[in-house]
């Protein structure tokens, strides 16, 4: 049998609120504390960054180490549509960032 994209969708509408619906009946019998929220506790109140670029906990940083038109080491343009990255050992005091993009 092959169900349709139509009812896939209810399927899964049914089932999204019918976790919504045991979730709300959770709360109001007091076993939650009320609805879902996306924080993270532990690290306090995220602080207003100045440059409007990434606001963190008190105490923690970054630094930009590129942007989108900059031109890199190699002499070519840092593209822009960054949509991946990570972050490798080099050695003792040095790592390498690997990031993915995507270009048109």
């Amino acid at each position: 049998m092959n169900p349709s994209r139509r009812a896939f969708m209810a399927s899964a509408t049914v089932l999204a609120l019918s976790g919504y619906a045991l979730r709300a009946q959770a709360a109001a019998n007091g076993f939650i504390d009320g609805p879902a929220r996306n924080e993270v506790f532990g690290y306090g109140p995220m602080v207003k960054d100045p440059y409007g670029l990434l606001d963190l906990p008190e105490g923690f940083s970054y630094r930009v180490v590129s942007q989108a038109g900059e031109t890199m080491a190699d002499g070519l343009m840092t593209p822009d549509k960054f949509d991946g990255m990570g972050c490798f050992p080099l050695d003792d005091d040095r790592v390498i960032l690997v990031r993915n993009h995507e270009i048109d």
